[in-house]
């Protein structure tokens, strides 16, 4: 499988979840949590009615990649454990209040998807939505996923990824000033290739368009997937 030639993203930092190491939000951190508060209304109109059917099926613990400010939160069940990812800091106040709002119990691990401090097979449902854009390796990221889902868990995603003809010289021709507009997101990566690649079986993919016309990002993938259950010898 080819590499897209994507930028790299800022360095990841040290989880907090095992104990604060006392980082402070840098100012690009601090603007993109104020930019995504501000456009959380927009973005859940767009995407509720895929969401809606793609989340609620999640139940008893979930893993989200990249939970941002909490957007997801309103999908799940009341009384569930939503392990949260979320490298930025200055997100992180709206995590919890939008976990306490939804009655949800919240870890949030202060690091890259990259490394993921769960063990192994411990995960029944992991999700991710408009994260893999983001981040700085895609492959080593859902190799992790899989690392860590139960074998017969899920991985739900909701992902906008490179369109095709003139659309896609259109996601090329503002792929710089985006990126650096949208947290490092990276417009033309060929995700459904990265997810097929990575050893999940059961793959079910739809294509959807999502948002205005002149939306760069509107070309999207839906969909989940499962872990492998090893079969038995006897």
């Amino acid at each position: 499988m080819t590499k897209p030639n994507d930028p790299p993203t800022r360095d990841q930092n040290p989880t907090d979840k095992f104990g604060s190491l006392g980082r402070t939000s840098s100012w690009s951190d601090r603007w993109h949590a104020l930019a995504y508060r501000q456009l959380d209304g927009i973005l859940d109109r767009w995407y509720h009615p895929l969401k809606h059917s793609l989340l609620w099926p999640v139940s008893g613990k979930v893993l989200e990649i990249g939970a941002g400010t909490g957007i997801n939160f309103s999908y799940y069940r009341p009384g569930m454990l939503v392990i949260a990812v979320e490298p930025n800091r200055a997100m992180h106040d709206r995590l919890r209040s939008r976990a306490k709002e939804h009655r949800l119990r919240l870890e949030i691990i202060d690091q890259g998807a990259e490394s993921i401090p769960l063990s192994d097979n411990s995960i029944p449902f992991v999700t991710g939505t408009l994260v893999l854009c983001t981040v700085k390796s895609p492959g080593e990221v859902l190799k992790e996923i899989l690392r860590v889902m139960q074998p017969g868990g899920v991985f739900t995603f909701i992902e906008h990824v490179a369109d095709h003809g003139g659309r896609l010289n259109f996601q090329k021709a503002v792929y710089w000033p985006w990126y650096w507009a949208a947290g490092g997101c990276c417009l033309t990566r060929d995700t459904r290739q990265w997810i097929a690649a990575t050893g999940f079986e059961n793959l079910q993919v739809e294509e959807r368009q999502v948002g205005p016309a002149w939306l760069p990002m509107r070309s999207h993938i839906v969909g989940s997937a499962s872990k492998p259950i090893p079969q038995s010898n006897a």
